[in-house]
């Protein structure tokens, strides 16, 4: 049996000098679609950053910028010839790297959630800022989709509707010295195997941490704080000495320059685990 193959072709009306026809409205504004629907998908690295740099939205909406100084950002051919420009939605995407080294100053009409400028990651880390417009680039609502660290910065109140928990961390047997890595979760615990000296590290400007003490089945365990842990009336507490007791103690980070401490409480001695 024969097989026959049609082929359709459809051709673009020819209009000329007529941008209310709708093949040469549409010829009129093929950069501008290009723009909002094709060009954000790609990323475009700023190759030469400088003390400023304008990224032209002419020919991305997606960029990326390791800034090496203090930098002014602004936005350059901005969309505005398609219908309704004035009330169309522009969102920009920005990959910032090590911004937080420097000052950025951002583009004109940026409105900061809270009011105040984002803190940026330090070195090699990305940060994803969002600029969103609803006015054709008057004015532009910054968010930080994601921040270099993991974490995330809420600057007007949060309002939780089920529970916000920080899972317990086990650092598992302590040995004669460990590391408490508060990166790894405000609620840890250890098991005391040895007489053990304590660090802390990475805590946060106004975190609150808790570490649950452990005594091993031998038990007598002692700990050194840290030099950075201050206590009431510079009196540390007492460890329970039964094996297989726990004691619980709070921390409050006040990250003060030159002085930063922890302000140590006891939660409460001798639980059974």
């Amino acid at each position: 049996m024969a097989t026959e193959t049609t082929v359709y072709k459809l051709d673009k009306p020819t209009v000329a000098g007529d941008a209310d026809v709708w093949g040469g409205f549409l010829n009129t504004n093929a950069d501008d679609l290009d723009v909002f629907f094709a060009r954000p998908r790609h990323r475009r690295v700023v190759s030469t950053p400088g003390a400023s740099v304008a990224f032209d939205l002419g020919v991305a909406m997606m960029f990326q910028l390791t800034p090496n100084q203090n930098t002014v950002l602004s936005f350059s051919n901005i969309p505005t010839t398609l219908p309704n420009a004035e009330t169309s939605a522009l969102r920009v995407v920005l990959v910032m790297i090590g911004g937080g080294q420097y000052t950025i100053t951002y583009p004109t009409g940026t409105d900061f959630p809270g009011g105040a400028a984002p803190e940026l990651s330090g070195a090699g880390a990305e940060d994803v800022l969002e600029f969103l417009s609803l006015d054709g680039g008057t004015t532009w609502y910054l968010q930080v989709l994601r921040r270099g660290d993991g974490s995330l910065e809420v600057k007007n109140k949060l309002t939780a509707l089920g529970q916000i928990r920080s899972p317990l961390h086990d650092n598992g047997n302590s040995g004669s010295a460990l590391t408490v890595d508060w990166d790894n979760g405000n609620h840890q615990r250890a098991t005391l195997t040895a007489n053990c000296t304590l660090t802390f590290s990475n805590g946060r400007s106004g975190g609150v941490y808790f570490l649950e003490l452990v005594q091993d089945a031998t038990g007598s365990r002692t700990v050194t704080w840290p030099a950075a842990v201050v206590w009431p009336a510079a009196i540390a507490p007492t460890l329970t000495t039964t094996s297989l007791r726990a004691d619980g103690f709070t921390f409050y980070y006040d990250d003060i320059p030159a002085t930063d401490k922890y302000l140590g409480q006891t939660f409460g001695l001798n639980y059974a685990v």
